[in-house]
């Protein structure tokens, strides 16, 4: 047999044992629901499947995403491999780039201090905001256009190690 435990109108957790605890409610499951128990929520005194588990999923996927980083190196790396373009060529692009963004100048300092001077690139970052699905110009005859799920991609290739992440960017 299995249970979940519910406190509060939530589910708090979930076992083989009932829970002896007065506080604790105990909703005996079937073995589909304790093996997934993440995908439920507790409602009008019923273990039902939780409409809003994909949405959260999506969002949670978003956040893990947005807290990642890569070094300097692997960062100019994969711009290299990808564009042949080095960190002095892509600061002359960005530096060109925010000339015609519509911010402050003094968030333009900030964005090309952030470019020389960061130890780690981070996705959330508002800079890849600023560069996403808008054409960048590598070279007279080379522009290129990154998309957020590009980006999205390259940082959680590279996150995991793979060497061919900067395919990611092309």
């Amino acid at each position: 047999m299995y249970y979940t435990f519910i406190q509060d109108d939530k589910i708090i957790g979930c076992g083989q044992c009932e829970c002896l605890n007065e506080e604790i409610g105990n909703i005996e499951i079937s073995e589909e629901i304790y093996n997934n128990i993440d995908r439920y929520i507790y409602s009008d005194g019923e273990i039902i499947l939780d409409p809003d588990y994909e949405e959260k999923q999506i969002q949670k996927e978003k956040a893990r995403i947005n807290s990642l980083s890569m070094t300097r190196s692997d960062f100019f790396d994969g711009t290299i491999k990808a564009f042949g373009a080095d960190s002095d060529e892509l600061l002359i692009v960005i530096e060109n780039m925010l000339d015609f963004l519509e911010i402050e100048p003094i968030e333009k300092k900030v964005a090309i201090n952030n470019y020389r001077n960061a130890l780690n690139f981070y996705r959330k970052h508002a800079l890849f905001t600023l560069l996403s699905s808008v054409p960048i110009k590598i070279r007279d005859n080379f522009t290129v256009t990154i998309t957020e799920d590009q980006w999205d991609n390259f940082f959680d290739q590279t996150d995991k190690k793979n060497p061919e992440a900067y395919k990611e960017l092309l």
